[in-house]
C-alpha cells in the first residue's frame, strides 16, 4: 500500500502491522509527510515473533560480527528515529 500519497493525513493508526513492506510503506510516508503527522499508531502483529526476527536481521554488522543492539532498535533501524 502506497502511502505516500496521503499528503494530508494528520493521524495514521495501522493495527496488523508486521510485513516489511508494510513497515517500508509507513516508513515512506513518514519521511514524506512526517511533519503534518500529529499521531501515528502502529500496532504490530505478534512483537514477541518479530523482535525475536528482527534482532537476527540487526544483531549482526556487514562483516557478520555481532554488534549490540540497542533497546530501541525497531525505531532506529527500521525508521531511522532518532530522540530529541
Amino acid at each position: 500500500m502506497d502511502l505516500v500519497k496521503f499528503d494530508e493525513l494528520w493521524h495514521l493508526s495501522w493495527k496488523g502491522i508486521g510485513r516489511q513492506n508494510e513497515i517500508d510503506s509507513s516508513r515512506d510516508f513518514i519521511d514524506r509527510n512526517g511533519k503534518v503527522l500529529e499521531n501515528l499508531t502502529l500496532d504490530l502483529i505478534d512483537w514477541e515473533k518479530a523482535e525475536e526476527s528482527w534482532l537476527e536481521d540487526y544483531s549482526r554488522d556487514e562483516e557478520g560480527d555481532l554488534v549490540e543492539v540497542p533497546d530501541n532498535f525497531f525505531a532506529s533501524r527500521s525508521y531511522e528515529l532518532i530522540r530529541g
